[in-house]
């Protein structure tokens, strides 16, 4: 697969270039990654932050045999105040949006925790298990409600 970059800082992700062209990654933090920054269509019950565009990637409406939507709601929290309610709700939406690793036999677990760690940065953490029995650990930080 090729590598995918989340960087923290810029809030901001990119494919990686190496001098060799495209890095390639053997890991999962670029699926988990595109499954986290790639905007979900937001559901019938769930407000967008515009009142109207509800989002999502284009190439949901080509899925096939029951697969669900790419993406996450984390864009649903960019205007949201830094609350209990805001921070569990990004955890969840992560939990959704990762939970395609487990349907399809990737991963046997998903471990998601957040914390805010300054004004208006949420970090969350996930864990994932393996179906050879390895955990792999990542760490993203997003910007919340504009601080």
């Amino acid at each position: 697969m090729i590598a995918f970059d989340y960087d923290n800082t810029k809030q901001t992700g990119d494919f990686t270039l190496i001098a060799a062209g495209l890095l390639r990654d053997d890991s999962l933090r670029t699926v988990v990654q595109i499954s986290l920054f790639t905007d979900a269509r937001a559901r019938s019950d769930e407000t967008p932050p515009s009142g109207t565009d509800r989002r999502g990637w284009v190439g949901d409406a080509l899925a096939e045999n029951g697969q669900g939507p790419i993406g996450s709601n984390w864009w649903l929290f960019e205007r949201a105040k830094q609350t209990e309610d805001t921070r569990k709700g990004m955890e969840d939406g992560a939990r959704r949006a990762l939970a395609w690793l487990i349907a399809d036999g990737i991963v046997q677990q998903i471990e998601v925790r957040s914390e805010w760690v300054s004004r208006g940065f949420l970090r969350t953490h996930v864990a994932l298990l393996r179906v050879d029995g390895t955990w792999e650990r990542f760490g993203f930080d997003k910007l919340v409600g504009g601080a």
